[in-house]
């Protein structure tokens, strides 16, 4: 009954082969947001004010990207928990729970600064299972507001980034068993 061993070559043939199936995806990012816009459909009723907000701006230098969020504001504490939609320019959607601390905001003159909390619970296409935070702020004035702030954002098809390492010591592992198993038959 004979001995057969790989050869260095059908081992270096392998690992290439095993290495070659796709880049591994590195799939957290850091991320930061700047969006401008209005309110619309704004209703105060049993002492919350409802509100749609319309912006636009960016993700990460993306720009096109539309940020429309949907307010519920408590008058009393002035506390906004509500969600979030970005819509990126290739037809991508991510979406969340938004979180705002407005009491620094004028009621008399409807303008002031805010902090910001989103927190991303899903989306389509490249954000498809997408988590993070993302915190910031911004200003309100009477007819418009900006946001912006940054944090980490993490979804499956976000980034696709090669990571050689883990490739380069596969080959030489497969590389150093061949040549273990070669001399031993030697």
């Amino acid at each position: 009954m004979g001995t057969r061993t790989l050869s260095f070559g059908s081992i270096l043939l392998l690992a290439s082969t095993l290495s070659a199936g796709g880049p591994l995806f590195a799939d957290t990012i850091s991320a930061t947001y700047s969006f401008t816009g209005s309110a619309q459909n704004e209703i105060v009723a049993d002492g919350f004010l409802s509100a749609d907000g319309v912006a636009s701006g960016s993700l990460n230098g993306l720009d096109g990207v539309a940020f429309d969020t949907h307010n519920h504001i408590n008058l009393t504490t002035l506390q906004n928990f509500g969600s979030f939609t970005m819509i990126f320019p290739d037809g991508d959607t991510a979406f969340g729970n938004l979180f705002e601390d407005d009491t620094n905001v004028s009621l008399a003159t409807s303008s002031g600064p805010f902090t910001q909390t989103l927190t991303f619970t899903g989306g389509s296409g490249a954000f498809v299972d997408a988590f993070g935070t993302l915190t910031g702020g911004g200003f309100i004035y009477p007819t418009s507001y900006t946001t912006s702030g940054a944090g980490t954002l993490t979804a499956p098809g976000l980034v696709a980034s090669p990571e050689p390492g883990s490739g380069v010591l596969l080959l030489l592992g497969l590389a150093m068993a061949a040549f273990s198993a070669r001399k031993a038959v030697w």
